[in-house]
């Protein structure tokens, strides 16, 4: 997602850049109107892209809390389960540790992700494949 998005920001910056050094020609034959329409579909262009990529961000994170939950939930089970043999400083441990379980999980994915976005934001700026 991230690399789509790259690549349809780069006629975007081109375009605008054209634009800036052309104004007097485009001016001179009033093609303002074209210009601006070509700006446009290129932003919408860009912007579906990034949009793309907001939504599978939060379907991941959707995704990682809804196991961070369950995570808790079934320590929580477990506890209420062997509430007999277990005594409060174990229930405290195990709930805290499925706390900090999730908290991880969720580092660890984004970590990864961001660490692949950075390599694929890094290839594409100095021109790799």
């Amino acid at each position: 997602m991230k690399r789509i998005e790259s690549i349809t920001k780069s006629p975007v910056y081109s375009h605008f850049s054209e634009t800036l050094t052309g104004v007097n020609t485009i001016r001179a034959f009033s093609c303002m109107k074209e210009f601006i329409i070509k700006n446009d579909d290129n932003a919408d262009i860009n912007n579906s892209c990034n949009l793309a990529m907001i939504i599978s961000n939060r379907w991941l994170s959707i995704r990682l809390e809804l196991i961070a939950n369950f995570i808790v939930f079934f320590a929580a089970i477990f506890a209420v389960i062997y509430r007999q043999k277990m005594d409060s400083s174990a229930v405290g441990l195990i709930i805290t540790y499925a706390l900090n379980t999730t908290q991880n999980l969720n580092y660890l994915v984004r970590s990864s992700t961001d660490i692949e976005t950075k390599l694929v934001t890094t290839s594409i700026d100095y021109g790799c494949n």
